[in-house]
């Protein structure tokens, strides 16, 4: 009987040792290159000096619209637009709206 289970269990052990072993996934020196280069990027990127932010303005806050005016031409009434524009604060001041109205709609005739 115990000659029977040592043979069963040297027949479990030689079926788990005969199945295919995959070898460890190595990345080809080519891809290795391209990661080395993305890293030396990334590093250049975050270290390079850069030029500090320089206000145009000084002393004061400036606020600057871009695009100044839009122009529509003739829209029918009730016909909805819209447009879209970048504000920014080019002054060395930090830039608060104290009343209303903050952004004013002017009507052409």
């Amino acid at each position: 009987m115990k000659r029977r289970n040592r043979q069963r269990k040297q027949k479990r052990d030689n079926i788990g040792s005969m199945a295919p072993r995959r070898s460890p996934r190595r990345w080809t020196p080519r891809v290795q290159w391209m990661l080395a280069a993305i890293a030396v990027g990334a590093i250049l990127i975050w270290v390079w000096p850069r030029e500090p932010f320089v206000p145009p303005v000084n002393g004061a806050p400036k606020l600057v619209v871009d695009p100044a005016a839009f122009d529509f031409g003739d829209v029918p009434v009730g016909r909805w637009v819209r447009a879209a524009f970048e504000v920014q604060n080019v002054g060395s001041e930090p830039l608060r709206f104290m009343e209303r109205p903050w952004v004013e709609l002017v009507e052409g005739c």
